[in-house]
């Protein structure tokens, strides 16, 4: 997420030209890594999991979008204080889809934490938010809806998280190269490239992990690991951004 900043906002990256890129990089360590760590069990595969697996393309596309969108124009600080709602709404999500998971003690936090979030941004009887943070919200809805979907999809163990980060990402940058064919990402600096493929790289094995935990771990207790992200971006903000680190980074 700091990297991303510095990218959009202090190397002055343009957003056609850093989703292009980032996911084709993004689909290039998938590719590598697939042979090795990537399956599928074709027989058992049904119609079902092919309908989820299309609606977690589409879901990752929208949030994608407004969530880079949003982060491009918005400050540090409350990009952080809205993603702290996404382990939340995971979690709210997940008891939608499957109701008998439902633990008060779990809904009682997720209020708490929801309430505070409002509250934060609560002046004079009316709810105060920019344009790019409600954005930013539509993606954590999206985003959460995406990491249900993709754990109901692999706890049932027809395809390794690999390949289904290699399906996602690659369709992901299919469709961002179609969407912005006109606005000629080759011509990109090539000083950004070196920056975006150490991008690329952290985002792989940051999504997979995400991935191998609502396989392995579960929704619920993946979702509540998440909620240390806002924090251990608040102190990398401080120290990155504040000390203006991004500005030595070439």
């Amino acid at each position: 997420l700091l990297l991303h900043k510095i990218g959009l906002a202090h190397r002055n990256i343009r957003l056609e030209h850093y989703l292009v890129v980032l996911f084709l990089f993004l689909t290039f360590y998938a590719a590598l890594l697939t042979p090795f760590l990537g399956w599928i069990d074709v027989p058992s595969l049904t119609m079902k999991h092919g309908f989820f697996i299309v609606l977690i393309i589409l879901v990752a596309v929208i949030w994608n979008y407004f969530y880079f969108l949003a982060i491009k124009s918005e400050h540090m600080n409350l990009v952080e204080n809205i993603l702290s709602l996404s382990p939340m709404t995971t979690i709210l999500v997940a008891w939608i889809f499957s109701p008998q998971s439902f633990d008060l003690r779990i809904a009682v936090l997720a209020l708490i934490v929801t309430i505070a979030i409002i509250w934060g941004y609560w002046h004079k009887h009316k709810l105060q938010l920019s344009k790019s943070a409600k954005l930013l919200l539509i993606s954590v809805i999206f985003m959460s809806v995406e990491n249900v979907l993709v754990g109901m999809v692999l706890q049932e163990e027809v395809i390794a998280p690999v390949t289904l980060f290699a399906i996602r990402t690659g369709s992901i940058a299919l469709f961002f190269v179609w969407f912005f064919r006109k606005s000629h990402v080759l011509q990109m600096g090539k000083r950004h490239l070196g920056f975006m493929a150490v991008i690329g790289a952290i985002g792989t094995a940051m999504m997979l992990l995400r991935f191998y935990g609502l396989r392995d771990s579960g929704i619920i207790y993946t979702s509540f690991v998440l909620v240390l992200v806002p924090f251990m971006v608040l102190v990398g903000s401080s120290i990155c951004l504040v000390s203006k680190i991004s500005s030595d980074i070439r």
